[in-house]
């Protein structure tokens, strides 16, 4: 069996068990996991970040600054529409764009070549066009306008009903599992919340939320409490007779040793940034990344890859949509413009790339002072390695004729652009993986109508 036929049908294998939960896939994995390893990867250090706004970012991240868009725009959006003197205008190419008022930091890394839009992202099976969603003409995801199928669908990259048990990421570390020698995983998040997108058959990522304290007193060197952590480890690492709790009590000691690994790790006085970050929860999210990736070389991960994980809540805008999302995306914008500049600090700016996800976007047509749950929305893509100053893809006009736009008295916006068409080109930076691996990767893809060249949206150079 060829190292390329390894690789992919290990990525398969990961898929079929998160869908399944067969416990024979073990087996397969283990056995695929290292021939597989000894295809090509990308050497020194690079990661990536996944940026996840949670709840459906509204369209109004980007503007198309035309007549034609804006008297359609105006017209559906009413009052949740932008001025069009305010927004931060952008040029891509001969075409004219506008960012939310909100993003000036987020302005100035697109015009600065370092960051880059893609227009109406969304959840897709196959290529669909309004028509097709109302002939049902094309086979469509699962349950769309639902948060929860949405978010599985687009962090997994699998095209399986319900929730699945694996992301892209995460199997992604599991092909690299056998040859990972660090002491904290491939994966790690900087979220409270768990998500699929990171969690493997095999591996799962590392929590870190800037302090490293498990079980209170755990680390101290106090004799009481050093006889209180002598009695948990004893407790979790006891032989109960059950798989569960064994297996439960194994992850519990895993998890408390990484977290003394991470902790003296971090305790070098060389690791402090000089970048000041904001003190909003998603600038500190950003910051304890950026401390992470600034502590790479005593985590034992300076000449290797890994994954991040940041989510930010409070974009289901149903009411107050304006000044909500002026809110957040200016604490967005704060945090990327911080989290770009600790990244040239470090000298990593070409070595990392920031990608943003959601659930779906929103109706144009709104409820209130809100909107609904739609389904096309805009990402953003951030780093060295992104041929930036561009807004990819094409942002429909807000009428019939537009044959991405579904008039339904709501306003939808379908996507032209699926999310697994944006994870595959930035898994193929990461990963160097082959068009042949990344139809594994991403299964949908394998569906009529998408070319090897629809792989790879050109936005990473």
């Amino acid at each position: 069996m060829t190292d390329q036929r390894s690789r992919r049908n290990f990525l398969r294998n990961c898929a079929l068990f998160g869908a399944t939960g067969v416990a024979s896939s073990y087996t397969t994995l283990g056995v695929l996991s290292s021939s597989a390893l000894a295809a090509t990867r990308p050497e020194g250090y690079r990661a990536m970040v996944c940026l996840y706004l949670s709840g459906g970012n509204d369209c109004n991240i980007l503007v198309e600054d035309s007549d034609d868009y804006y008297d359609a725009y105006l017209e559906q959006r009413g009052n949740r529409a932008l001025d069009r003197d305010a927004v931060l205008k952008i040029d891509s190419g001969t075409d004219k764009y506008g960012i939310h008022p909100s993003m000036g930091e987020v302005r100035d890394l697109y015009n600065a070549g370092n960051l880059a839009f893609i227009a109406n992202v969304g959840s897709l099976k196959e290529p669909t066009t309004t028509q097709n969603y109302i002939d049902r003409s094309v086979e469509l995801p699962p349950k769309l306008f639902s948060h929860i199928t949405q978010k599985h669908f687009i962090r997994s990259g699998l095209p399986f009903e319900g929730e699945t048990r694996t992301g892209w990421a995460g199997r992604i570390g599991d092909l690299y599992n056998d040859t990972w020698t660090a002491q904290v995983p491939f994966n790690m998040s900087v979220s409270s919340t768990s998500n699929v997108w990171q969690e493997g058959a095999i591996t799962s990522p590392y929590g870190f939320g800037g302090v490293v304290h498990i079980v209170p007193g755990y680390q101290s060197t106090v004799p009481i409490q050093r006889e209180r952590r002598a009695a948990i480890e004893s407790a979790y690492s006891h032989d109960y007779g059950n798989v569960l709790l064994n297996e439960f009590g194994k992850k519990f000691n895993t998890s408390l040793t990484q977290s003394d690994f991470v902790r003296q790790a971090l305790r070098s006085p060389i690791l402090n940034l000089q970048t000041s970050f904001p003190s909003t929860r998603i600038g500190r999210s950003f910051k304890n990344i950026a401390t992470l990736m600034n502590s790479r070389r005593s985590l034992g991960v300076e000449d290797t890859q890994q994954t991040f994980y940041v989510e930010m809540d409070g974009y289901d805008n149903h009411a107050a949509l304006s000044s909500a999302q002026a809110s957040n995306l200016g604490q967005l914008s704060a945090a990327l413009g911080a989290f770009y500049e600790a990244l040239v600090e470090m000298g990593l700016q070409n070595d990392v790339v920031t990608f943003s996800n959601s659930d779906f976007g929103r109706t144009a047509v709104g409820n209130s002072s809100g909107s609904d749950h739609g389904w096309g929305g805009h990402q953003i893509v951030m780093g060295g390695p992104i041929d930036g100053g561009k807004v990819y893809g094409t942002m429909p006009i807000m009428n019939a004729d537009d044959p991405q736009y579904w008039d339904n008295g709501r306003g939808i916006l379908v996507p032209s652009i699926s999310h697994d068409q944006m994870s595959s080109t930035v898994a193929k930076w990461f990963g160097g993986f082959t068009n042949s691996e990344l139809r594994e990767l991403f299964p949908n893809l394998n569906n009529g109508g998408w070319s090897n060249s629809d792989l790879d949206l050109g936005f990473i150079s």
